[in-house]
Protein backbone atom coordinates (compact mmCIF):
# COMPACT_ATOMS: atom_id res chain seq x y z
CA UNK A 1 0.00 0.00 0.00
CA UNK A 2 3.14 2.46 1.14
CA UNK A 3 4.07 1.41 -2.96
CA UNK A 4 1.03 2.39 -3.98
CA UNK A 5 0.65 5.68 -2.37
CA UNK A 6 4.41 6.34 -3.43
CA UNK A 7 3.88 5.79 -6.67
CA UNK A 8 0.58 8.07 -6.99
CA UNK A 9 2.63 10.69 -5.19
CA UNK A 10 5.37 10.38 -7.83
CA UNK A 11 2.40 10.59 -9.86
CA UNK A 12 1.11 13.88 -9.16
CA UNK A 13 4.32 15.46 -8.55
CA UNK A 14 5.03 14.37 -12.18
CA UNK A 15 1.43 16.17 -12.98
CA UNK A 16 2.45 19.46 -11.24
CA UNK A 17 5.96 19.88 -12.61
CA UNK A 18 4.20 19.26 -16.14
CA UNK A 19 1.72 21.92 -15.33
CA UNK A 20 4.11 24.38 -13.82
CA UNK A 21 6.52 23.77 -16.92
CA UNK A 22 3.55 24.71 -19.08
CA UNK A 23 2.07 27.32 -16.91
CA UNK A 24 6.19 29.04 -17.40
CA UNK A 25 6.05 27.98 -20.66
CA UNK A 26 3.12 29.72 -21.28
CA UNK A 27 3.70 32.92 -18.87
CA UNK A 28 7.16 32.91 -20.77
CA UNK A 29 5.24 33.11 -23.93
CA UNK A 30 3.15 35.78 -22.94
CA UNK A 31 5.81 38.01 -21.60
CA UNK A 32 8.20 37.99 -24.11
CA UNK A 33 4.71 38.96 -26.33
CA UNK A 34 4.34 41.78 -23.92
CA UNK A 35 7.39 43.10 -24.21
CA UNK A 36 7.29 42.86 -27.75
CA UNK A 37 3.55 44.82 -27.99
CA UNK A 38 5.16 47.21 -25.38
CA UNK A 39 8.55 47.96 -28.03
CA UNK A 40 5.92 48.27 -30.74
CA UNK A 41 3.44 50.45 -28.92
CA UNK A 42 6.41 52.96 -28.06
CA UNK A 43 7.19 53.39 -31.58
CA UNK A 44 4.04 53.88 -33.05
CA UNK A 45 3.59 55.98 -30.69
CA UNK A 46 6.83 57.87 -31.08
CA UNK A 47 5.73 57.92 -34.97
CA UNK A 48 2.48 59.28 -34.33
CA UNK A 49 3.61 61.79 -32.19
CA UNK A 50 6.24 63.03 -34.72
CA UNK A 51 3.30 62.89 -37.74
CA UNK A 52 1.04 64.91 -35.39
CA UNK A 53 4.10 67.44 -34.98
CA UNK A 54 4.56 67.35 -39.23
CA UNK A 55 0.42 68.21 -39.39
CA UNK A 56 0.46 70.90 -36.78
CA UNK A 57 3.16 72.64 -38.38
CA UNK A 58 1.81 72.53 -41.31
CA UNK A 59 -1.66 73.68 -39.95
CA UNK A 60 -0.32 76.56 -38.76
CA UNK A 61 1.82 77.46 -41.58
CA UNK A 62 -1.71 77.31 -43.46
CA UNK A 63 -3.40 78.92 -41.07
CA UNK A 64 -0.92 81.73 -40.93
CA UNK A 65 -1.07 81.86 -44.88
CA UNK A 66 -5.22 82.18 -44.73
CA UNK A 67 -4.93 85.08 -42.27
CA UNK A 68 -2.82 86.94 -44.32
CA UNK A 69 -5.07 86.51 -47.13
CA UNK A 70 -7.83 87.46 -45.11
CA UNK A 71 -6.48 90.62 -43.97
CA UNK A 72 -5.11 91.27 -47.77
CA UNK A 73 -8.60 90.56 -48.72
CA UNK A 74 -10.31 92.72 -46.55
CA UNK A 75 -7.81 95.36 -47.01
CA UNK A 76 -8.20 95.29 -50.48
CA UNK A 77 -12.45 95.62 -50.05
CA UNK A 78 -11.70 98.59 -47.59
CA UNK A 79 -9.32 100.52 -50.20
CA UNK A 80 -11.95 99.54 -52.86
CA UNK A 81 -14.81 101.35 -50.30
CA UNK A 82 -12.69 103.91 -49.82
CA UNK A 83 -12.17 104.40 -53.71
CA UNK A 84 -15.59 104.57 -53.98
CA UNK A 85 -16.59 107.26 -51.66
CA UNK A 86 -13.54 109.64 -52.66
CA UNK A 87 -14.96 109.19 -56.68
CA UNK A 88 -19.08 109.28 -55.12
CA UNK A 89 -17.62 112.45 -53.44
CA UNK A 90 -16.11 114.06 -55.70
CA UNK A 91 -18.81 113.22 -58.17
CA UNK A 92 -21.01 115.30 -56.09
CA UNK A 93 -18.67 118.10 -55.71
CA UNK A 94 -18.31 118.92 -59.27
CA UNK A 95 -21.57 118.03 -59.77
CA UNK A 96 -22.68 121.11 -57.31
CA UNK A 97 -19.79 122.95 -58.61
CA UNK A 98 -21.47 122.82 -62.48
CA UNK A 99 -25.45 123.31 -61.41
CA UNK A 100 -23.85 126.57 -59.21
CA UNK A 101 -21.94 127.93 -62.78
CA UNK A 102 -24.95 126.68 -64.80
CA UNK A 103 -27.50 128.81 -62.31
CA UNK A 104 -24.67 131.63 -63.07
CA UNK A 105 -24.69 131.00 -66.45
CA UNK A 106 -28.22 131.23 -67.18
CA UNK A 107 -28.98 133.76 -64.85
CA UNK A 108 -26.84 135.98 -66.50
CA UNK A 109 -28.59 134.87 -70.41
CA UNK A 110 -31.87 135.73 -68.87
CA UNK A 111 -30.67 139.20 -67.85
CA UNK A 112 -29.21 139.80 -71.49
CA UNK A 113 -32.13 138.85 -73.30
CA UNK A 114 -34.54 140.93 -70.82
CA UNK A 115 -32.03 144.09 -71.84
CA UNK A 116 -32.65 143.95 -75.27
Amino acid sequence: MENKLREKRCKVEAELLNCVARYDADIGGRHTDLENLASEFELLSSQRKNLEDDVMVDLRRLHDDLQREKEETSLKILNERIDIFVRNRAARVIQKAWRAYWERHSTKKKKKSRKK
